[in-house]
């Protein structure tokens, strides 16, 4: 009797949780997916306003465009690399019946455009075509120019290398041999219009106002002066080719969640606010929460820790990148930085931690303006700074870096940062639209409150760390993965090594290579983390013998 009522209870009891998923689940696809899908107005620019966005445009050009000569790279592999650089923002789709009507729909946003300020297509210089294998991240076996007739078209075999992304091949278009001019096959200025217009205003075309519709146009201009003579067709001829390219605008795109069950979401809640907190409260943190909503758990000097310099040392100041429960898993690691009892500062961000499942997202501004408020109000408003970043965390810092306590921040740590180089499509493509169901992709990717945060309030172009910003009195330290599946570290590493033969007499950016692991492997490892507080200490030693002796110079 008593074994016939326990399983009436666990019956009654699977109904019930599988009827709170179906119900969830309806919920998510009918109610949550939809209000994410809703579009945002862009974020302001922070340091280009409207009229001076091709300003970065040229910075973007003009550093790839140096990475080609300090690599020592020919202008034909210079071509290379922007054809490379363009394509990866863009999809490849076949062309099907439907793709007529595409472009008419292209044609009338044109149109429509034009009423702001009439958009002119870009005329080809072309006169001789000449087809190149697109040089893949996989082949970069360069080209031997001898075996190349200009005057005749040279086909191709696909090599069988994945080129999925890609047409096999761009168009280099010679005029006369001191006016070069080159385009690229399948790419059409009506696919660049939706991409810049995406890029550089986070708006359709036909929704630009006569101002920047203009400088859209100059856009055009500076491509075809930084990139030896690049131009794009109007592409009303292009519905006859294999395949045309789609541009990949995330903002302006719908989302693709993977749903996961309620169950997944109160559990991480659990492990947030019970396990999480209390080890906290445990180790000596108390919650702050500022004015504008931003969260961050403080914990003061400490002076039983047998260092009676610990009220002296720089505070550190912690974020975290996308994670379930945020600060949970990093805790081992944030103990072993602070462990010599310094002030301490952990700032949560539950929109990329599975916390909750509300759409509002704390902006720039409002993150920089908690950042010092939470600092006055214990102490440090005026003290020096210690800053650390994984992954995500480091555009924090970038903001960071970007505002009134610059003066103050003596050290930053970037550990498998996605700031740097953020206007190369490498973080895109990897972290949001990877084909496979990767770790990262089933981990964080896919989280519907993630991909919204992504998607909907995170703006590239105030979040990427251009390392000539950097004021020369920031120590700084880079920690990269060689097989980190978000950033592209051998390109990081390159651009840093780069920096520093420019830095000359002036004290290198620190990096540390780590070979044979992933993303996020610092997070777990504790002889990585002994390795980055080991280096943040002797950059601590040379601030310290700085102050005392500025006319030094640190090498």
């Amino acid at each position: 009797m008593i074994l016939q009522a326990e399983m009436t209870l666990t019956i009654i009891a699977s109904c019930f949780i599988l009827a709170i998923e179906l119900l969830f689940y309806l919920v998510f696809h009918n109610l949550l997916v939809p209000r994410a899908n809703r579009r945002t107005e862009p974020h302001a620019y922070r340091d280009y306003p409207i009229g001076e966005r091709r300003k970065l445009l040229q910075r973007i050009l003009a550093r790839i465009r140096h990475t080609c000569k300090a690599t020592k790279r020919t202008d034909q592999e210079y071509k290379e690399v922007v054809q490379e650089f363009i394509l990866q923002w863009f999809q490849k789709q076949e062309v099907t019946s439907e793709q007529p009507c595409r472009r008419n729909e292209l044609n009338e946003k044109s149109s429509k455009a034009a009423k702001n300020g009439p958009v002119q297509p870009t005329k080809s210089k072309a006169t001789v075509l000449l087809s190149i294998p697109r040089l893949t991240r996989s082949n970069t076996s360069l080209l031997d120019s001898s075996s190349i007739d200009s005057n005749v078209a040279i086909d191709e075999q696909d090599s069988g290398s994945d080129r999925s992304n890609y047409c096999d091949d761009y168009v280099i278009s010679l005029s006369e041999p001191v006016n070069n001019c080159w385009t690229i096959r399948g790419l059409s200025k009506l696919d660049m219009d939706l991409f810049f217009a995406w890029a550089f205003f986070g708006r359709e075309p036909d929704c630009l106002s006569r101002a920047e519709t203009t400088e859209l146009e100059a856009f055009y201009t500076i491509i075809e002066d930084e990139c030896l003579g690049l131009s794009f067709d109007d592409g009303l001829s292009n519905d006859s080719q294999a395949c045309f390219y789609k541009p990949r605008r995330l903002s302006l795109e719908s989302l693709s969640p993977i749903h996961r069950p309620l169950f997944v979401y109160m559990a991480v809640w659990l492990i947030k606010t019970i396990l999480c907190n209390l080890i906290l409260i445990i180790l000596g943190f108390r919650l702050i929460q500022s004015h504008s909503n931003l969260v961050a758990w403080h914990r003061p000097a400490r002076a039983n820790t047998g260092d009676s310099h610990a009220a002296t040392l720089l505070p550190v100041l912690f974020f975290h990148g996308i994670a379930p429960a945020g600060l949970c898993f990093y805790i081992p690691m944030i103990l072993h930085m602070i462990r010599d009892g310094r002030a301490a500062y952990l700032f949560e961000s539950p929109p990329i931690s599975y916390c909750s499942l509300g759409f509002n997202a704390l902006t720039e501004m409002e993150t920089v303006h908690g950042v010092e408020e939470i600092l006055s109000r214990t102490g440090h408003g005026a003290a020096s700074l210690s800053l650390i970043g994984h992954s995500f965390g480091s555009c924090q810092l970038t903001w960071l870096i970007k505002s009134k306590l610059q003066d103050r921040i003596l050290q930053i740590a970037l550990l498998d940062p996605v700031t740097i180089l953020l206007s190369e499509p490498d973080v895109m493509n990897n972290f949001l639209y990877a084909k496979t169901l990767s770790r990262i992709r089933l981990v964080a990717a896919s989280e519907l409150l993630t991909e919204h945060y992504l998607r909907r309030h995170f703006s590239w172009y105030n979040s990427e760390l251009w390392l000539n910003d950097l004021p020369n009195h920031i120590h700084v330290l880079v920690a990269l993965s060689e097989h980190d599946e978000i950033i592209n570290a051998t390109k990081v590493k390159q651009q840093l090594d780069i920096c520093n033969d420019e830095r000359r007499d002036k004290h290198p950016h620190q990096v540390i290579y780590w070979e044979h692991v992933g993303h996020a492997h610092c997070v777990t490892s504790r002889s990585k983390w002994i390795e980055i507080k080991q280096r943040m200490l002797e950059q601590e030693l040379l601030l310290t013998q700085q102050q005392r002796c500025p006319q030094t110079s640190i090498l």
